[in-house]
């Protein structure tokens, strides 16, 4: 003992000399990032153990560890008491100075003694009362370097970390070496002591349990922490005013590297600070937290992250102490472990409340994410822990059964050596060619020897001898352009598909290929024809993988297939409305890039119901009654038609394809009568070039011409010249005002922006009034204002926070997708030929992004065309799409889910449901069909129980209350949505209830009388409806 307390005081008093000496140097800018960090935070090797200790805290007991190191060590063993207000306390210390290297493991047995209070029972004789606060302890080993400097600047080369609970104070022995007289003895023997004790918080969050996928947007997810639930308020109190104090566990897939400033992890935001975050750089991970909106503080730890690997990064903050530990996996086997400490924070502690503001995981805005997955999350928000301590999801979690990692791995080796073969099979064509061979690239000098494959006995595209010969062939003829190489196979591939459902299997091997050459459209078509069985067997975990490796790369309609997964719950997921909102986000930013670059080949996106027919006759194109009669208007100078047609040409509506030149020739035709519509128009297609030559002087004299008529879009567009070309932001929001207030969205959102920006003369910048503005021209469906609504909505930073309204807003951004509008086109072209197959399949390719109509009308193709269409889906197309779409709101589908649950078709006949479903289509749009069921239901006693109406005397709502039912009846019969089919069935049931009524309160005679009075009623009702031109 005595050469232990030697080592001890040399120790101490060589950490005295060197911390006097050490002078801690003053940031010079506000980020403060030291410059020799690098050189301090370095990752070693040096290992600690715990191999043996007690299952619970004993007042003296034996840590038996474990240790081997490189250098000179000190190694810590510490016993920290923490308490249920999270309060810690020091209980024991010991420490070791290693002088030498140690190349084989050595051990070392510790003696640890606890105080009284946390061991034995309350003796008043002994002055022992026991701690009835404190829950656990916690043993942390540590193995530090002896650098220079403090020990505050030491980084932790190894550690071991250890929970021992508590006996509970009723249950703790008596301190040996003290006798009671023996009543008392025999009276404590016998009574059951019982001491209460709070009840564990709830402070353990899973912020993520499945996969999302991250584009490297300004895009994630956010997550809001509810407020712990203290027994008592003191004990909040004392919570909200201790320093940081939590540990953070989560695991990220990177698919391309961070080389362009910072891609963040995760952050914690509230309305004025971003504290911490935690981002990655080219050359490692930066953390960043900051003490007011102006003053910050950051370090980088030079730790190198693997790409297309799990890597799990735990990241433990106590106060001024910040822990870092990367795993990189294979798989889900541990490959290498790095970690890091930081003590140095010169502005003290930060800020950081976690009930304030909320987390985000990925991007938001002003701060982008990395392109890949994040994984499973959760944050332990009073614990600091180690690696070892936080969960870790098992090897079955669809985390690594996605098997990410060797999926890219056999894609790499499956297009190089394909991209080989082919390119030897030219050579030998051209051998004459002395220069062929000496000209020619190839994709193996991309990748690492490591990854080569010579030979392989089965076909190099890993698919069937026929599809790898298919492949081949298509890679001879585009062999030195990958991109188009895979654009020619996603062709091919949807050619098959759409051709024939026996052709599917081989479809579904060239999207193989082609999504392994990184074309996002095919790997969205992996992922739904697994998802859904079309024409294969189905695969959830592949296509789960499909449509998040789409994601990340950024295309809308993976994104949407999977938000509107997690906004309604559907294929096994539990209801997530923050990770909805998140995917909607980035889906919404691709359209409205791709709405306002107005590319000619794009196509509008229009849903049509295949049972509206009357709508469907105007979606034919230049060969539809509507398009006729529009054309005979125009040309005899109907400015009204000259512009609607002109629209139709423009963005490629109704079934036209977009011709720019034809739009030009309409405006034109407005324009020289001076209407002030075609004179803007016509202005907007000079000014960016579209269907006539750029002239940005004309363009401008043709705003003017129309803004002297007050037209708002014109008014709009000299106020966008006065910014863009003027800079004159005052003169610019006096145009927007006035367009604005005429309702134009394009002048609504505008202004907007100038009181965002303080433009508006007298106004500073003020958020929450230009939300005023771009609320309402997102309400009248501008794509940049709804952009902005939804993500102000969803984050609550200046207006409350409502998420399902967020989804909404971005909804309808994202579902103006170009490609979303093709696939529905398409659908409607092939249903138009009579081709129930190919309509059917593209309409899935276009429900599974979750839009309400695509749904409605696969599920109705399924429905009517069963025998055509069975087994073309390895689920129950039918009522997978019906339900599917009642669950997006659509009334339609909730008078099919209804009827469904009524009559008792596929599912237990279930009643209340069928009311329930009636009732939210009634209250949506007053829908005949569902207002008739409820009148019917009320009719004829059926319960309603749960029902909730509006504007509707509670008394009045009784089964079997006539009266009400009539009532129903005449909404139904009145509704604006009333046609044909339905006018007739809700005119009878007030026949029929007013028959009922007089048959119960009058004579046989009077009642006989009624019959035939109703009867003939009933056939003048008939006979006058059909007269007026109605028909069946």
């Amino acid at each position: 003992m005595a050469s232990v307390d030697v080592l001890l005081f040399i120790s101490c008093l060589f950490q005295l000399i060197i911390s006097n000496k050490a002078k801690r140097a003053q940031p010079g800018v506000t980020l403060d990032i030291p410059s020799d960090f690098h050189e301090r935070m370095k990752v070693y090797y040096d290992f600690v153990e715990i191999i043996a200790a007690p299952s619970h805290a004993e007042a003296e007991f034996d840590i038996v560890l474990l240790y081997r190191t490189k250098e000179a060590r000190l190694l810590s063993v510490e016993i920290i008491s923490i308490g249920i207000e999270g309060k810690e306390r020091n209980e024991f210390k010991y420490t070791l100075m290693v002088l030498h290297r140690s190349e084989k493991t050595q051990k070392l047995r510790v003696r640890v003694t606890l105080r009284d209070s946390l061991m034995y029972f309350e003796n008043r004789a002994l002055n022992i009362f026991p701690d009835l606060y404190v829950e656990q302890i916690h043993v942390t080993i540590t193995l530090l370097d002896l650098l220079p400097g403090g020990l505050d600047s030491k980084p932790v080369l190894a550690g071991d970390f250890l929970v021992l609970p508590l006996t509970s104070p009723w249950r703790r022995p008596q301190k040996p070496g003290f006798s009671f007289s023996w009543p008392w003895e025999h009276l404590m023997r016998h009574k059951q002591w019982k001491i209460e004790k709070c009840m564990h918080l709830k402070d353990i969050v899973d912020l993520l349990t499945f996969p999302v996928a991250l584009t490297g947007k300004e895009t994630g997810v956010k997550r809001i922490l509810p407020p712990l639930a203290w027994p008592r308020e003191e004990l909040a109190e004392a919570h909200s005013r201790t320093k940081p104090r939590f540990t953070i566990s989560t695991w990220i897939f990177i698919f391309e590297p961070c080389l362009d400033g910072l891609c963040g992890i995760l952050n914690h935001r509230s309305t004025s600070l971003l504290t911490p975050l935690l981002s990655i750089t080219s050359s490692g991970l930066h953390i960043q937290v900051q003490y007011t909106p102006d003053l910050g503080y950051a370090f980088v730890i030079n730790s190198r992250l693997p790409l297309k690997k799990w890597v799990q990064i735990v990241m433990s903050v106590d106060d001024k102490t910040i822990y870092v530990s990367t795993r990189h996996y294979n798989g889900h086997v541990l490959e290498k472990e790095e970690n890091a400490i930081h003590k140095e924070f010169p502005y003290g502690s930060f800020n950081y409340k976690d009930t304030e503001g909320f987390w985000v995981l990925g991007g938001t805005d002003g701060s982008q994410t990395f392109q890949g997955i994040i994984g499973h999350t959760r944050i332990y928000r009073r614990h600091l822990l180690f690696p070892n301590q936080v969960f870790s999801p098992p090897k079955d979690h669809i985390m690594f059964r996605m098997a990410l990692t060797d999926h890219s791995v056999a894609c790499g080796e499956r297009i190089v050596n394909l991209h080989e073969s082919v390119l030897e099979d030219i050579e030998k064509e051209s051998v004459e060619n002395e220069n062929c061979a000496a000209k020619r690239r190839s994709l193996m000098d991309l990748m690492p020897i490591s990854n080569r494959n010579i030979q392989s006995k089965v076909p190099l595209s890993g698919e069937t001898p026929e599809v790898d010969a298919i492949i081949r062939e298509a890679m001879r003829h585009h062999h030195n352009d990958l991109i188009s190489m895979a654009e020619f196979l996603y062709q091919l591939a949807n050619e098959k598909l759409v051709d024939d459902v026996t052709k599917a299997n081989e479809a579904l091997a060239i999207f193989r290929v082609s999504s392994c050459m990184g074309h996002i459209k095919s790997q969205y078509m992996m992922g739904i024809m697994n998802l859904v069985g079309l024409g294969v067997p189905q695969h959830e975990i592949e296509g789960w993988k499909y449509l998040m490796l789409g994601a990340a790369k950024d295309h809308a309609l993976s994104q949407m297939a999977l938000a509107y997964r997690h906004f309604i719950g559907a294929d096994g997921l539990h209801r997530d409305c923050d990770i909805a909102i998140g995917y909607y986000k980035a889906a919404a930013m691709t359209t409205d890039k791709l709405l306002q670059e107005h590319q000619e080949i794009n196509t509008h996106s229009e849903a049509v119901r295949l049972d509206d027919y009357d709508e469907l006759a105007n979606h034919k194109g230049n060969e539809s009654d509507m398009f006729q009669w529009l054309t005979h208007q125009a040309l005899h100078g109907l400015t009204d038609a000259q512009n609607v047609l002109a629209e139709m040409y423009y963005y490629g509506k109704r079934g036209l394809q977009r011709d720019l030149n034809r739009a030009v020739k309409y405006y034109q035709m407005g324009a020289d009568k001076g209407d002030p519509e075609g004179l803007y128009n016509l202005g907007v297609s000079l000014l960016r070039g579209h269907g006539v030559e750029q002239n940005k002087t004309e363009a401008i004299k043709l705003f003017q011409m129309s803004a002297e008529q007050d037209f708002p879009p014109a008014l709009n567009a000299l106020g966008f010249y006065e910014v863009n070309t003027r800079q004159n932001y005052s003169g610019a929001a006096d145009y927007f005002r006035r367009a604005a207030a005429k309702g134009d969205r394009d002048g609504l959102t505008n202004l907007a922006v100038s009181y965002d920006n303080g433009w508006v003369e007298g106004h500073p910048p003020d958020k929450k009034e230009a939300f005023k503005y771009w609320f309402e021209a997102a309400t009248k469906g501008h794509p940049g204002s709804c952009l902005t609504v939804g993500e102000g909505v969803s984050s609550g930073l200046y207006v409350e926070r409502n998420c399902p309204m967020g989804v909404v807003y971005l909804r309808f951004v994202a579902e103006q997708n170009p490609e979303l509008g093709r696939l529905m086109r398409r659908g409607l072209e092939a249903y138009y030929q009579g081709n129930m197959y190919q309509s059917l399949v593209y309409f899935i390719l276009a429900a599974e992004v979750g839009m309400e109509v695509p749904l409605y009308n696969a599920a109705m193709l399924c429905e009517e065309n069963q025998d055509e269409l069975n087994g073309a889906t390895a689920v129950d197309c039918t009522w997978r799409y019906y339900n599917r779409s009642a669950a997006m709101g659509w009334v339609f589908a909730m008078i099919k889910v209804g009827d469904n649950h009524w009559y008792g078709k596929t599912v237990p006949q279930n009643i209340t449901f069928a009311a329930e479903m009636y009732a939210e289509a009634a209250s949506k749009n007053d829908l005949p069909q569902a207002v008739y069921n409820l009148a019917y239901m009320v009719e004829y006693n059926y319960s309603l129980n749960g029902i909730h109406w509006n504007d509707v005397n509670e008394e009045d709502i009784l089964q079997g209350n006539l009266t009400f039912a009539a009532a129903l009846y005449e909404k139904c019969r009145d509704a604006p949505e009333n046609n044909n089919e339905s006018f007739l069935p809700c005119a009878f049931g007030i026949v029929r209830i007013q028959l009922k009524m007089f048959w119960k309160n009058h004579t046989v005679i009077a009642q006989v009388t009624a019959v035939t009075v109703t009867f003939l009623v009933g056939v003048c009702t008939v006979w006058s409806f059909f007269s007026e031109g109605n028909g069946l």
